[in-house]
């Protein structure tokens, strides 16, 4: 599965129009301060002139989804990982000051530092004791001050498994096996 972001930037415009019904309305002033105008509160206007820019930001929620392959617990095979979840900007006016326009790519270090860090921890072998790991540990994470993240679902995919099995039988099987222990050999007394 691709992944899938958005851009919580719907519109940057000059004129100020009051915002629509799940959006916001960042008005930035000529001193770089941030007004957050919600839907169906008026759009101030300002005496000593206009916003520099205007940014409407949409606050719904939407369903994201990100692929990265994470380390098991041997190296040699990672685990292909796809996680999808739910994201909501809480905050629009770090949106607008971050120019923010790819939510996906912009959660997308923390969260894969979280799973990198269980992740390693588990043989490939064990896939549903790792995902679970992982789902648990990212329930944990909502975000930040700008967003709410939530509703995750890791699912992660192992790849061709017989090589390893194969792999693995091998190496048991080469694996040196310890000479039996022998006693000194008796002669005879003359």
């Amino acid at each position: 599965m691709p992944t899938i972001t958005y851009d919580p930037i719907l519109e940057t415009t000059a004129p100020v129009t009051t915002p629509r019904t799940n959006t916001a309305l960042v008005l930035e002033t000529l001193r770089g301060q941030r007004l957050v105008v919600l839907h169906g509160e008026p759009v101030p206007h300002r005496p000593t002139g206009g916003y520099r820019r205007a940014h409407l930001v949409d606050l719904a929620l939407h369903q994201l989804v990100l692929e990265a392959q994470l380390p098991s617990k041997d190296r040699t095979f990672p685990f292909d990982a796809t996680v999808s979840f739910t994201c909501q900007v809480t905050n629009p006016a770090m949106i607008s000051a971050g120019e923010l326009h790819d939510l996906t790519a912009a959660v997308r270090p923390r969260l894969v530092k979280i799973l990198r860090a269980v992740a390693q921890r588990y043989d490939v072998l064990d896939v549903a004791v790792a995902e679970a790991a992982l789902n648990s540990a990212l329930d944990r994470h909502y975000g930040n001050s700008a967003l709410r993240l939530g509703r995750f679902v890791v699912e992660l995919e192992t790849g061709d498994l017989s090589a390893l099995h194969e792999l693995r039988r091998l190496t048991r099987w080469l694996a040196p096996v310890s000479p039996p222990v022998r006693s000194r050999p008796v002669f005879p007394r003359q």
